[in-house]
Order: C-alpha cells, then sequence, then structure tokens
C-alpha cells in the first residue's frame, strides 16, 4: 500500500515535541509492514548500506549541544571526489553535506541510523541481536505473516538461532499452521537439546493435535531441564496429565 508523505508525517509528527521522536519513527514503519533495523552506531556500516544502494534513515542536530535544531534526513549516497554525503533532507532531493559536517551533526544523536527492510529481508552486514529485536516488537502487532518472513530468512543466515526458530515456530501457530509450527518446534529441539522452553511449546503443539503420550514426554522433559523454575512449563504438564 502506497503512503504519502502527508498522510506519514501525521502518523509520526508531534507539534508539542516539534518534530518525531524516534519510537514515533519506528512505530511507523513497522504499522506500514515494515522492520525497522537499527544500524551501528559507526560511520563503516553506514557507508556499506550505501554502496549496497540502500537508503538511510538517519537523526542529525544542525544546531548546538545546548540549544538543539533536531532533523530527520535520509542518506542517499557518498560522493567519494567531493568527500561528501548526499541526503535527502526536508524538500532537498539532493543535498550535498561535506562528511566532517555530517558526521559532527549525526554524531550529537548518538549516531542514530535506521534501516528499513521489507518482510525476508536482512541489512547489508546483519548482527543477530540487532535484527531479532528489530522484529521481536512486530509479534506484539500479531503481524504474524511479517514475522514468519523475518524468522526464516534471520534462519537461512543463522541456521542455528533459537530465537529464530521459535520465532517461527510461534508465528506458525498463531496463523493456525499447526503442523508446521510443530515442525520448527521439533527443529528447536533437535538443535537446542537443553532448551526447555522448546520442548514445552513442541508439548503444547502437538497435545493440540492430539499427540497426547509423545506430548507429555516432552513436557516432563522441559520441566526436569528447567528444574520446576518456570510455572508454565509445569502448568503444561499438568493441562496433559489430566487430559489424558
Amino acid at each position: 500500500m502506497q503512503v504519502t508523505r502527508d498522510e506519514l508525517r501525521g502518523q509520526v509528527y508531534i507539534p508539542e515535541r516539534e518534530g518525531s521522536l524516534r519510537a514515533e519513527m519506528l512505530a511507523a514503519a513497522r504499522r506500514h509492514d515494515r522492520i525497522p533495523y537499527l544500524l551501528h552506531p559507526q560511520l563503516r556500516e553506514l557507508l556499506r548500506e550505501l554502496r549496497d544502494g540502500h537508503p538511510i534513515l538517519v537523526l542529525q542536530n544542525l544546531g548546538l549541544s545546548w540549544a538543539p535544531r533536531w532533523h530527520y534526513a535520509v542518506v542517499i549516497g557518498f560522493d567519494a571526489e567531493r568527500d561528501a554525503i548526499l541526503l535527502r533532507s526536508a524538500t532537498i532531493k539532493r543535498h550535498v553535506m561535506p562528511i566532517a559536517l555530517f558526521e559532527r551533526t549525526w554524531r550529537r544523536s548518538g549516531y542514530w541510523a535506521v534501516r528499513i527492510l521489507r518482510p525476508g529481508e536482512l541489512p547489508s552486514s546483519p548482527d543477530e541481536q540487532r535484527y531479532l529485536a528489530a522484529v521481536v516488537p512486530l509479534e506484539r502487532m500479531h503481524k504474524w505473516r511479517l514475522t514468519e518472513a523475518a524468522y526464516q530468512a534471520a534462519l537461512a543466515h543463522w541456521p542455528h538461532s533459537l530465537t529464530a526458530v521459535m520465532g517461527l515456530g510461534n508465528s506458525r501457530y498463531a496463523n493456525g499452521e499447526l503442523q508446521a509450527a510443530i515442525g520448527a518446534f521439533r527443529q528447536a529441539v533437535v538443535m537446542h537439546p537443553e532448551a526447555a522452553a522448546a520442548y514445552n511449546k513442541l508439548a503444547y503443539a502437538l497435545a493440540e493435535a492430539g499427540e497426547w503420550s509423545e506430548a507429555q514426554a516432552l513436557a516432563e522433559r522441559a520441566v526436569a531441564l528447567d528444574g520446576g523454575a518456570t510455572p508454565e512449563f509445569q502448568a503444561t504438564l499438568e493441562k496433559i496429565r489430566a487430559r489424558r
């Protein structure tokens, strides 16, 4: 769905704060089925994304530390000959700023920079924890198709990620794809045989599928691994025992 600039401005602009807070910018991206990925706070990673043709949203302080003038811009390129950054800034489609000045104004925001990802897309130099942290808020919004695509992309890059495979299982379960969810949770216990949460999720899904005997054995394994520390795991086991 196409979104106009004025529509997006209405979603992120906060008059009393004279601009858009970072949280609102990230939330707006998620509302439109995108994944806002926070880059490492360093110029090198920003330039790597630009070399691969990816525009990056940045926050600058064009004023002073004691009199800030916060400003969002989109970095669209780097001019090596002029040692300058190319920006789409406000109504200016191609604003040339010396890299030293850009770095100084950008540093005042803590080098805040975001790559807006499509479902299933990864940044140029993906960091597992940063990427998964960008996906998790979408679960709270129940955007399960989006999270499923994101976790599949994560597993393709980090095939042993417990968070990614569990997220994939949860997304499929929420979408009503019970057998596909069971497959993901089975993959989780094979890859991480000491992960109590994986056994618990698999047990719960198998119970829903009517596989009571295997579900009970797995629920017992979850409780044993956890040592009874997590009430949720014990509750799963008790429900399965009662049903059997």
